[in-house]
């Protein structure tokens, strides 16, 4: 895992990661990232705006068959 982004976490889940956290290995706690709200500043600093959705405050929009159904991602690019 290098980063995972919890976006919209209500209360409670933030409350259960509060208890849960301390038991997690450093490295593990660094790369979990929990946001109340959509966590546009934080998410833009590991995803382009054109390629975050809209809804999360990017510039992406929703493809016409529908998000996920995309094979987008870094595996696409070119090594």
């Amino acid at each position: 895992l290098g980063k995972m982004f919890i976006v919209n976490a209500p209360w409670a889940f933030k409350a259960l990661w509060t208890v849960v956290k301390p038991w997690l290995d450093r490295r593990t706690q660094k790369k979990i990232d929990i946001c109340s709200d959509k966590g546009t500043k934080k998410l833009l600093e590991w995803v382009d705006a054109d390629k975050l959705p809209d809804f999360l405050g990017g510039t992406a929009k929703e493809p016409p068959t529908g998000w996920g159904t995309t094979d987008e991602g870094p595996w696409k690019e070119d090594m």
